[in-house]
């Protein structure tokens, strides 16, 4: 992500993350994992650096300072992405805590290329057997980037997929996952009389306030 995020910006919008949760409840807990780091096993735990780095372990989110200083992960190389899902939810299954809820949160902007003979399908169907849902942000215009199957894994083990095209837009992606994440989320369903005609440009604005922040979206779409 060197080339996409220079300015780290996916740091600031972690960092923001962490700091949401914590406003939330200060008893949320968080660890931060990378994939694509060193061949090699350097902590022992049998897994290849390379598919599970663990950067920091689970921690109360009120130990900012071991969170935030765990910024170093990988900015380029490959993207075995399946793979490192497969141990990633062994890790946190195996050390899950009974009065917990558990989730993931990926950030990536590249397709898996690298986890062979692991598939999208396996990922999904572990996830869904241990009640861990992945919730993923893909940084990438979606033309040059095919977020489609990660977008089903999000969204088949009862996560959510949000893009980001740029990364300036992290930090209003990554506030918005926070607010799912820490407190839920709410479906609105609205209704349009009269229904506008095929190819309209349908757009507006949904201001949410909770636990005393304020998030404002602004949605839009074409008419089929």
């Amino acid at each position: 992500m060197e080339w996409n995020d220079p300015n780290r910006v996916r740091v600031t919008a972690s960092k923001d993350f962490i700091r949401l949760l914590l406003s939330n409840n200060n008893l949320h807990k968080a660890g931060i994992f990378d994939f694509a780091g060193s061949s090699g096993d350097a902590n022992g735990d049998g897994i290849d650096d390379y598919y599970l780095r663990v950067l920091q372990d689970f921690v109360y989110v009120s130990d900012t300072t071991g969170l935030f200083t765990a910024d170093s992960a990988t900015e380029s190389g490959g993207t075995p992405l399946y793979l490192s899902f497969w141990y990633l939810l062994d890790y946190v299954y195996n050390r899950r805590e009974s009065e917990y809820g558990h989730a993931i949160l990926v950030l990536t902007d590249g397709e898996d290329n690298k986890s062979d003979p692991i598939t999208s399908d396996s990922v999904i169907n572990k996830a869904k057997n241990y009640g861990i849902p992945i919730y993923a942000v893909g940084l990438g215009d979606t033309g040059s980037v095919d977020f489609t199957e990660l977008k089903r894994v999000a969204n088949s083990t009862g996560g959510v997929f949000a893009n980001a095209v740029e990364a300036n837009a992290l930090e209003t992606v990554f506030n918005s996952m926070g607010f799912g994440l820490s407190q839920g989320y709410s479906k609105v369903i609205a209704k349009i009389t009269p229904i506008p005609g095929t190819g309209s440009s349908i757009f507006g604005k949904i201001k949410i306030t909770s636990g005393g922040n304020t998030l404002t979206k602004i949605w839009q779409f074409v008419a089929p």
